[in-house]
Formats: structure tokens, C-alpha cells, sequence
């Protein structure tokens, strides 16, 4: 056997057989689309998903339709409705719009009425607002009819892809004239990608407020939408040519989803210990109403709920029911300027690992987005650590230390190396966290296949009845 000079001796360890169980996530305006990722760490923002501020028209009047973008009932793109205006544009521009059923005269005005309106609608400085652009409806004409469409979306706006339902909510802004008379009755309908229409609320007053112009900022309350693209109505509920004379500008989309987010406590236990799982919903920054969320969460394997599971909310409406041992259901409503609730039960580990609960366990999520995840780290009840040293020239002795981590004492502590040969561990019963120190019967002759590989790998582990460590790999080099 050839000589060899181990009185430097690397081993490098690794530990096998833990179960790690992790989960994986799986437009007609310019904002459509940006923004859809939301931070795991920042709170919940709410994200515009559509904006219309009508800036992409000319210095001519142009009809809302006439892009394509947008549909309107005939009704709304006749008799000084549908135009989109600035009141920079010159009175002679007239002959460019829908207010051509009257007299000269009483077109002119109405056309100077709707430019007005536009203006009134800008923002910045007061010299700049001239220019701002808006969506007119002046009725100077026969009565348009109720619940007529104004304007909607033609091309599906695209939904983040973290919910399979989603909170949206509509903002806008509104001037309106003529409010001793009905003004506009704005309502707001969010359509699903089925095609199905939900109401945001009552409709939105245009004249709600003191003034010969009237202008209003207005935000609707959120509705549940399900799918993966919705799209936008906004009728006027008033059907009256007399009076109902008003303007509109930024239209947006908004998305106010709360977040979800999984946490442990204790983040380590022992295999067979309990801990808490608490799912956070967090609102959007708004604060708003959030009615009928819901989402089903599956454990990992090694996670199953608890004996005593000791559920506890302080959602409004909630409930949180286990379906066996390992499905949980979620439901519950966020109350007007409610910024958080929570979920809560004990799970009960039973495999030495890592269980991670993210969005790849959490499905049917609806009004909810999951974000983040949260890791158990399941300790195993024997904690084993391995160690050479150089007793001559040829040969290596292995010591271990055995320490038990579980809440109860272990009778006997054996140590089983398919390399070292029969080990030997104090006789006894070892204490919950007491470590004791095993060796090997003898010191380890490397083989001359260990000569020529330069190495000698080894697997070891710590037993006891009924419990063990995780596997631990050793190579050892020899230089």
C-alpha cells in the first residue's frame, strides 16, 4: 500500500433526506398593462391598469369613435355629443364636430360651451389648461335616452396574473353646466372577459357641487371582476336633451386587489411540534370596501392542520374552514378603512425539512393576491455532526456528536456509518437538548480504490427508537 500523508485531511459534509417542499408562482392605452407585478415588501398600491386622458387628439375636433378604441351609442355622438375638444381649438372648427343640428348661432355656443368645458378639466398652470382635451356631451338635441352607452371599451385590458378574480375600482374626473337643470348621471360598469357587465355603484352626479361649472373628481367602489381581462362602460343614466350638459376626462382603471401573505410562528420546530400559520390581507392604499374575497390554500406535504387548530380571524364576514387535513378555504371582506385582517391556525409538522407555503399552494384566489412565502424549517429530533482527524500516518479516526432536539428524552443513541465500522455512543438515556459524543471502534485504513480516488465518502446517521437524524454525506480528501 502506497504511503500517503494524511495529516491534512478536508471533509466536506452534506446533508441528505430532508424533505424540502417548495411553491412557485406560476390594449387601447398607454398605462394598459404597466405595473402588473406588485412587491412582495412594498404595501398594496393600487395599479392603474387603463388610462384615457384624450391627449392623443389633434388640434381639430375629432369624434371618440372614430380611433376604433372606443364604442358609443349613436345617441352620444350626435347633437354636440361625442366630441372630443381643447378650447384652444378656434370657434371655426364647429363645422368638425356633431353640433351641427341648430341654428349657426346656437352651435357656435354650444361648441364654445363644450370647449369650456375641456378647460375647466385641465390641470397645471392656468395658461396651460387651454389645451387639455376632453370628451363632450352637450345633448343639443332630441333626448339621447337613459343608460345609453357614452363610451366603451373595445379591446380587452389585460389583468394581472396573481388572482384569478380581481377588485377594480374607476376614477375620473367631471365637468358639467346648466345644473339648474338634471345634470349627467354617470354610470360606471366594469365587463368581465365573459362579457358580463358589474356595476360599480350609484351613478356619479355631474353636478354634484356649487358653480356655473361644476367639476367633480369621482372614484367608484371596487367590484369582484373574475377572469383575465375586463373592459369598461360608462352610460349616462339621465335621458334628457334638456339640461345633462357635461364633459369627461381621465378615465382609469384601477386594480385595488389586497395582497395575501403567508407567515410562521415559530418559523422552526421539531418534527410532531405546531405552529402558527397566519395569512395577512393587506388592502390597497385607498382603504376601501373589499366584499367576498376568497382563496384555498393546499399544505405541503409534512403540514397538516392540527387537533386543535384554534382558527381565529379579524376579517369582517369571515370564515376559515379545513376541507381534511391538508385544504384549507378562506373567505372574508375587508369594512371601509379596514388596512389589514388576518387568518390564523396551527399546523402540526411532521417531516424534517423546509415546508414552504407561496403562491404555487394557494389556487382559486379571488379578490386576493398572493404574494411572498413563508418557510418552516422542521428540525430533525437528532442533530448529527461529524468530524476526522489524523491518529498516524495511515489512518483517520471519525468522531460524532448526537444532540437531541426534540421535546422528549431519547432511551438509547446509536450511530450507523456504511464507511467507519461499528461506532460507539454512551449507553443511556440521552435529555432534550443534550448532545453526547460517539466514535469510531476503530480508526478507518483508507482502501487503495480511496488511494486512487483521493478521497473517502461515507454517508452517516444517528438513530434512536423511533427517531433519526437526516442522512449526512461526508468526503474526505486525501492529500
Amino acid at each position: 500500500m502506497t504511503r500517503m500523508d494524511v495529516a491534512r485531511v478536508t471533509t466536506i459534509v452534506a446533508l441528505v433526506g430532508a424533505a424540502v417542499v417548495t411553491g412557485t408562482a406560476s390594449g387601447p392605452s398607454r398605462a394598459q398593462g404597466a405595473a402588473l407585478v406588485r412587491s412582495v415588501s412594498s404595501p398594496a398600491a393600487e395599479r392603474v391598469l387603463f388610462r384615457e386622458d384624450f391627449e392623443d387628439g389633434g388640434p381639430s375636433p375629432t369624434l371618440v369613435t372614430a380611433s376604433g378604441r372606443y364604442a358609443a351609442d349613436p345617441a352620444w355622438t350626435t347633437a354636440c355629443n361625442g366630441d372630443v375638444v381643447a378650447h384652444a381649438m378656434p370657434a371655426s372648427e364647429v363645422s368638425a364636430t356633431t353640433c351641427t343640428e341648430k341654428s349657426a348661432a346656437s352651435n357656435a355656443a354650444a361648441f364654445a360651451q363644450i370647449r369650456e368645458l375641456a378647460r375647466a378639466l385641465g390641470t397645471g398652470p392656468v395658461g396651460e389648461r387651454s389645451a387639455n382635451h376632453a370628451l363632450a356631451g352637450y345633448t343639443d338635441g332630441a333626448d339621447p335616452g337613459a343608460d345609453r352607452l357614452v363610451l366603451g371599451t373595445r379591446q380587452p385590458i389585460a389583468l394581472p396574473s396573481g388572482a384569478d378574480a380581481h377588485f377594480l375600482a374607476v376614477r375620473l374626473r367631471t365637468a358639467a353646466v346648466n345644473c339648474d337643470h338634471p345634470g349627467p348621471r354617470y354610470r360606471i360598469e366594469v365587463v368581465d372577459g365573459a362579457g358580463h357587465p358589474h356595476e360599480t355603484g350609484e351613478p356619479l352626479d355631474g353636478c354634484a357641487g356649487p358653480g356655473p361649472v361644476v367639476v367633480g373628481e369621482h372614484r367608484t367602489g371596487a367590484v369582484l371582476v373574475p377572469g383575465r381581462t375586463a373592459g369598461l362602460h360608462l352610460r349616462n343614466a339621465n335621458g334628457s336633451g334638456t339640461g345633462n350638459d357635461g364633459a369627461i376626462d381621465d378615465l382609469a382603471l384601477l386594480d385595488v386587489t389586497p395582497t395575501l401573505r403567508p407567515s410562521f410562528s415559530p418559523t422552526s420546530v421539531a418534527p410532531g411540534g405546531s405552529s402558527t400559520l397566519t395569512f395577512t390581507v393587506l388592502n390597497t392604499s385607498e382603504a376601501g370596501t373589499k366584499p367576498g374575497f376568497s382563496v384555498i390554500d393546499e399544505l405541503p406535504a409534512g403540514l397538516r392542520v392540527d387537533a386543535v387548530p384554534a382558527f381565529a380571524t379579524t376579517c369582517t364576514d369571515a370564515d376559515l374552514t379545513a376541507v381534511g387535513a391538508s385544504t384549507l378555504r378562506l373567505h372574508g371582506s375587508l369594512a371601509e378603512g379596514q388596512e389589514l385582517c388576518t387568518f390564523s391556525l396551527r399546523v402540526r409538522a411532521s417531516v424534517p425539512g423546509s415546508s414552504v407555503i407561496g403562491a404555487g399552494y394557494l389556487h382559486d384566489a379571488a379578490g386576493l393576491e398572493p404574494v411572498g412565502s413563508a418557510t418552516l424549517q422542521v428540525r430533525p429530533v437528532l442533530e448529527l455532526r461529524t468530524s476526522a482527524r489524523t491518529v498516524s500516518a495511515v489512518e483517520v479516526e471519525w468522531t460524532f456528536e448526537v444532540t437531541n432536539t426534540g421535546p422528549s428524552r431519547i432511551a438509547t443513541i446509536w450511530v450507523v456509518d456504511d464507511t467507519a465500522g461499528p461506532v460507539v455512543c454512551p449507553t443511556g438515556p440521552v435529555l432534550p437538548g443534550r448532545t453526547v459524543a460517539c466514535r469510531a471502534h476503530a480508526p478507518y485504513v483508507p482502501s487503495a480504490g480511496d488511494v486512487r480516488r483521493g478521497v473517502v465518502r461515507r454517508t452517516t446517521a444517528a438513530r434512536g427508537p423511533g427517531v433519526s437524524s437526516v442522512d449526512v454525506r461526508t468526503v474526505t480528501r486525501l492529500r
